[in-house]
């Protein structure tokens, strides 16, 4: 009876139409009606992937000239190698290295290796789904008599097997397009489990959900001139060397979502209402007085202008999971409504705050929508933020190129750009970035050593060991960096108890410290370097309360060291092969809790199961900790 019931059901038993055949004839049908578009489209796609990728090839290519040309610059200044001799300590290398604009063309440089390494994979895709369409078009026009031929085969075998009556596994092996994965590879549209009116729930591997594509970009024009003034005819001023430079900078910054819709972010929604793309001009000046006490003593005296620029990541359109503190992190382009629902409220006329009129504008800046937004009016968007630094260094040179050098340095930020906590979706935390309102201040000393042992070979024994194939060295920098709160985060502060007003600068650790030791065989061309960096406590996260007085604390990453291994090996007089390691170590890197922050918004009558007090400091103010793993890098250098 079984076997009755499904055979009539699906054929005519006179005609041996109907059924299987038909269903085989009407997915062959739709197939071939869509494939040769399926193609097309795949063919369109490569077209524009190889577009893209030689438009990222030739980005890439100027700002490799572009940073190429900097160092140049800075060589030519300071008559030294640029990747071999640049002191990160020495504060007339990093201002020169700043006013030149180098690190800016080295990130410039690092964003297009990844716009290319992305338009690479891009074009490999396009490529693999455009062979594959085209293999499946030929596939689908060559097997259609087969499956026919199977369709009438599966009659056959359910003529000649009972047993499927009552084992539904007794079915033939019956695959759509020739191969196991059938269901993997039934085109959008169709689907054996989806009914007459295919929708999103029954259309099977149709999409991804929260797929966004955004479009960045950074344009960057600018002109300097520097100079150097010395005074070696003119007697008294013969040991004083003039530096100075004056460089002019236009940045256009903007970052857009081109795909994607906010329903589609899961607990996030958040919608763009308009953006704030960076059109910004920057007067920026350097000035260095060089005092050539002795032949062995010099005294640095420096000012210069320089700017911090918001990175992509700080104004992205969109969310992601920053696994470092446990929390969603949205960059601030503009005015970004907190659910595409308040936008589209707002875009009504009406919200749960009031009335706007969404022709006008002006109205996205009218305070009382802030509580729709992610930042209120006053902080939507970024902007490029001014530093000034002042420093000044006494450095005595000792023999065989060793260095005692003693700074100190003070630098005014304006609106600094800081990382802050704006609400909580769904009770995780939900951070963004602003220009604080307040401008900074810092100020340190540091202390740098470095000393070939060579000067010690009239004393000790070299049976072992050269001493002049040793070097050693260190620096220690002391930072005091210091702000006043925003009124972004200290709207609902109020709130709480003991809760400063000034704070540590976002990013600033309290110090930095490094110690090395190198080993340089000449007769080989082998350069053995191994160091020790420690970094201290740094402001990860600006805490604060949302309307609903729920928040987070301010979040600190904890002191740190690592340990890196750089390798170099000298190929012939020209070529040099580097290998480095970087966190030899595997340190562990964790994050707390200010306390003061966290005592106030944690419950003072916490208890035990049996009901006993535990105090909040037992609790602790660890928030994440996590296990840098070593990294590798090689490369291959030349110079002519």
């Amino acid at each position: 009876l079984g076997i009755e019931t499904f055979y009539d059901a699906f054929v005519d038993e006179t005609t041996l139409t109907g059924g299987v055949n038909e269903l085989v004839e009407a997915l062959y049908g739709r197939a071939i009606e869509t494939q040769s578009d399926q193609v097309a489209i795949a063919q369109n796609t490569l077209i524009n992937s190889q577009n893209a990728f030689n438009g990222a090839q030739n980005d890439f290519n100027n700002a490799q000239t572009s940073l190429n040309n900097q160092i140049a610059s800075w060589e030519g200044f300071t008559g030294v190698d640029y990747e071999t001799e640049f002191d990160p300590g020495n504060s007339f290398h990093t201002s020169l290295e700043t006013f030149l604009g180098i690190p800016t063309a080295q990130d410039t440089l690092t964003d297009s290796q990844a716009a290319l390494n992305t338009t690479q994979d891009r074009l490999d895709d396009a490529q693999a789904d455009f062979d594959a369409e085209s293999a499946r078009n030929t596939l689908i026009q060559n097997e259609q008599a087969n499956y026919q031929a199977a369709a009438a085969a599966l009659i056959a075998q359910i003529s000649s097997l009972p047993a499927l009556a009552t084992d539904p596994t007794a079915f033939p092996d019956f695959s759509f397009f020739g191969d196991q994965e059938y269901i993997l590879n039934t085109p959008r549209g169709f689907s054996v489990y989806g009914d007459s009116m295919p929708t999103n729930s029954n259309i099977q591997f149709s999409s991804v959900d929260s797929e966004i594509e955004a479009r960045g970009e950074s344009n960057t024009e600018s002109f300097y001139f520097s100079g150097n003034l010395n005074f070696t005819k003119v007697p008294i001023f013969e040991s004083i060397r003039l530096a100075g430079g004056y460089r002019r900078e236009s940045t256009e910054l903007s970052y857009e979502r081109v795909t994607g819709a906010g329903p589609n972010e899961g607990i996030l929604s958040a919608t763009v209402g308009e953006s704030a793309p960076i059109d910004q001009s920057n007067n920026l000046a350097y000035m260095a007085v060089i005092f050539e006490i002795t032949e062995n003593l010099k005294l640095h005296i420096s000012q210069s202008n320089t700017v911090a620029k918001p990175t992509f990541r700080e104004i992205a359109p969109f969310p992601i999971y920053n696994l470092s503190d446990e929390s969603l992190e949205f960059g601030n382009p503009g005015f970004v409504f907190r659910s595409d629902g308040k936008f589209r409220m707002w875009q009504g006329g009406v919200d749960d705050y009031g009335e706007y009129a969404p022709a006008d504008p002006a109205a996205l800046r009218d305070p009382g929508l802030g509580k729709n937004l992610i930042v209120g009016p006053d902080f939507a968007g970024l902007e490029i933020a001014e530093v000034e630094s002042r420093d000044i260094r006494l450095e005595y040179f000792t023999p065989l190129d060793g260095l005692l050098a003693v700074g100190y340095f003070e630098k005014d930020v304006g609106a600094p750009i800081e990382r802050v906590f704006a609400y909580q979706p769904n009770g995780i935390d939900l951070n963004t970035f602003i220009n604080n309102n307040n401008d900074a201040e810092l100020s340190g000393f540091e202390v740098e050593l470095q000393q070939n042992l060579g000067i010690i070979n009239d004393w000790v024994s070299q049976d072992i060991l050269p001493f002049d194939w040793l070097t050693i060295g260190g620096n220690y920098t002391k930072i005091d960096a210091e702000v006043e709160r925003s009124s972004f985060e200290i709207r609902n502060l109020a709130t709480l108890q003991g809760i400063s007003s000034s704070r540590p600068l976002y990013d600033q650790p309290s110090f930095v410290a490094n110690a090395f030791v190198s080993l340089d065989i000449e007769k080989t061309g082998t350069l053995i370097t191994l160091s020790q960096n420690w970094l201290g406590e740094q402001l990860e996260r600006v805490g604060g309360l949302d309307d609903s007085l729920s928040g987070s604390a301010d979040i600190y990453w904890d002191e740190f060291t690592s340990i890196n291994l750089v390798i170099e090996q000298a190929l012939t007089d020209h070529i040099k092969l580097k290998f480095s390691v970087k966190n030899l170590d595997s340190p562990v890197r964790s994050t707390f809790e200010d306390a003061a922050f966290y005592n106030n918004m944690v419950a003072s009558d916490l208890l035990t199961a049996d009901g006993e007090q535990i105090s909040t400091s037992a609790v602790g103010y660890k928030r994440t900790s996590q296990t840098v793993e070593p990294s590798y890098s090689i490369s291959i250098s030349g110079s002519f």
